[in-house]
């Protein structure tokens, strides 16, 4: 590879660094239009449709099950979010008095209680939307939140209809002797990305729509359905995640069950992990990453550092795409 493309290389990530920040909108819709692409080249086929009609289609479709699906469950989950906040200063009284046998803990030689930490969690929130100035940046967050998603939804729509050219016109931007060497990786690379990403999709609603059942049916919990939701969306993050949501749980189930009951949805926990890595994770992934587990919890870490929460849930793809081409460096012919 000549100096001019080192040079170019090196400007296109000083560039991408500069823009990071409006990054985001961008790479998800890169993941979106990858993992539906084999979606709408199958319709096109068995329908004999072109392929704006199919994506057109596809959109109408997406966005007729996500009406249906919000006009069902979010009634639902705003009324246990609702109550979850009204009696949050009694679910945290409970886990203090559980953990340390009173609702009132000595820090650092002062009385701290369970109750005045919850109220004063309650009203910081209420005063963040009842000053001007913090309701105004939190509705300027929103609109940046929303428009960020239409950007999303445009850029997957128009990727669906041309990514294909665009990468084949990128290839050909590159100089004749690199071409080779990005094909060869190109087949690898798409081959753990499809799989990982179709396969971490399956994982998350698996784990939300069987640990929604475990905690409603099995143990009668409260708030069950936006806790299965937040553990399948923590699914996404390696390690970190599927801790965070039992340690959610196990809080909530201390407060309404007490130890017995905390303990029975840790244990719970436990057995739908194992069950996930044992044997679904094995049917759906396979070995499609084969990052070694510290390498893993580096690239999560990292990826959550330079990225936010996007950084956290493309950070193992990435890192895996990064193994894929330094192996194929690495066993070249100079690298037997």
């Amino acid at each position: 590879m000549g100096r001019y493309w080192w040079l170019v290389i090196v400007g296109l990530g000083v560039f991408f660094y500069l823009v990071r920040s409006v990054l985001t909108p961008f790479v998800v819709a890169v993941f979106l239009a990858y993992m539906l692409d084999p979606l709408v080249e199958a319709a096109g086929r068995r329908l004999k449709l072109g392929r704006p009609l199919v994506v057109g289609g596809l959109y109408a479709v997406f966005l007729g099950i996500t009406g249906a699906t919000a006009a069902f469950l979010v009634p639902t989950l705003l009324s246990e979010a609702r109550d979850l906040a009204r009696h949050g200063p009694e679910i945290l009284e409970g886990v203090f008095t559980q953990l340390f046998g009173s609702p009132v803990v000595d820090l650092f030689g002062q009385p701290v209680t369970a109750r005045a930490l919850g109220l004063y969690l309650v009203g910081a929130a209420r005063e963040l939307f009842s000053q001007p100035r913090e309701a105004f940046q939190v509705a300027a967050a929103v609109v940046e939140g929303l428009f960020s998603i239409f950007v999303t939804l445009v850029a997957t729509f128009y990727l669906l209809l041309d990514g294909r050219r665009l990468a084949v016109g990128a290839v050909r931007l590159l100089p004749a002797a690199m071409r080779s060497e990005v094909m060869a990786l190109a087949g690898p690379v798409h081959r753990v990305l499809r799989r990982y990403l179709w396969g971490q999709l399956f994982l998350v609603g698996f784990m939300a729509a069987v640990t929604y059942a475990v905690l409603s049916l099995g143990f009668r919990l409260r708030y069950a359905l936006v806790l299965g939701l937040v553990t399948g969306v923590l699914e996404v993050i390696p390690f970190l995640g599927p801790v965070t949501a039992a340690a959610v749980a196990a809080g909530v189930g201390l407060v309404q069950l007490g130890p017995g009951g905390a303990a029975g949805i840790i244990v719970a926990y436990f057995v739908l992990r194992q069950l996930e890595d044992q044997i679904v994770m094995p049917v759906v992934l396979g070995r499609a990453v084969g990052l070694h587990p510290v390498v893993t919890l580096f690239a999560v870490l990292s990826g959550g550092a330079l990225a936010g929460a996007v950084g956290l849930v493309l950070a193992v793809p990435v890192a895996a795409t990064l193994k894929i081409i330094v192996d194929h460096f690495a066993s070249g012919p100079d690298n037997p």
